[in-house]
């Protein structure tokens, strides 16, 4: 569905569809409405229509639409909640303050998510992704943790061995900024001392992922066949487990 098409129907819809999991596949599906309903509905919605995109620019296009629908009803809900520009006649007058509060917070967040989406495709071109870009590449613990050691591991030291883990873990305190106290309650030097390992960590694969393209955008190749190699222990791991 084109965006201002998809606006337009939004706007004079006066009943509200009821929506699953399978309706994913039905083109009148407007995000928005999955929004209304569920968060989690519209995460997964979200999540399928990018996976059945052929292309990049095709999950461009969705997420630049979904961005669209958000913005607006950011937009509109914030007039209806400011005393000095809501209107007798509002699209939102049905719904309570709260309501509304809680409304505006979800699609706040829905924009965050996708303007992170968006700069995770490398275009910027039409979005001020300064600031958003940096907060889209706010890795998990874990992740940091598996960034630096593949990094030097890729090097050729081992940590652990090479490499003094406390030391390390104090570094990654400082660049990720994170609050430190003594090095027994850090979070990074507990995940130093058994990285990588599948049994401690079920998220493991996933965090993996995520990392390997910053070392496949760096062509350090030697770290994407070791990352490679480590999913696919976990995954027969995984196997083993069933």
């Amino acid at each position: 569905m084109e965006t201002l098409d998809g606006c337009i129907l939004n706007l004079f819809r006066t009943e509200k569809p009821i929506l699953s999991q399978k309706d994913f596949e039905n083109e009148s599906v407007w995000v928005c409405d999955l929004l209304n309903q569920d968060t989690d509905l519209a995460n997964e919605y979200i999540k399928f229509k990018l996976s059945t995109c052929k292309d990049r620019m095709e999950k461009l296009e969705f997420l630049y639409s979904s961005r669209s629908c958000f913005k607006y009803t950011v937009e509109g809900l914030e007039n209806e909640l400011n005393p000095e520009t809501q209107s007798d006649f509002g699209y939102y007058r049905h719904l309570s303050k709260e309501e509304m509060s809680l409304r505006l917070n979800r699609y706040k967040n829905a924009l965050k998510m996708t303007d992170q989406a968006i700069c995770f495709y490398i275009d910027c071109s039409t979005l001020n992704c300064d600031d958003k870009l940096k907060k889209s590449l706010e890795f998990s613990n874990n992740q940091l943790t598996l960034i630096f050691y593949y990094f030097f591991t890729g090097l050729g030291l081992k940590i652990r061995t090479d490499i003094d883990i406390t030391a390390m873990a104090k570094f990654l305190h400082v660049v990720s900024n994170k609050d430190f106290t003594t090095i027994n309650n850090s979070d990074f030097y507990k995940r130093l001392r058994k990285a990588p390992n599948f049994v401690t960590d079920p998220e493991l694969i996933k965090d993996l992922e995520i990392i390997k393209p910053l070392f496949e955008k760096v062509e350090m190749k030697n770290v994407v066949s070791l990352i490679d190699t480590e999913i696919a222990k976990a995954r027969v791991e995984i196997k083993r487990k069933k």
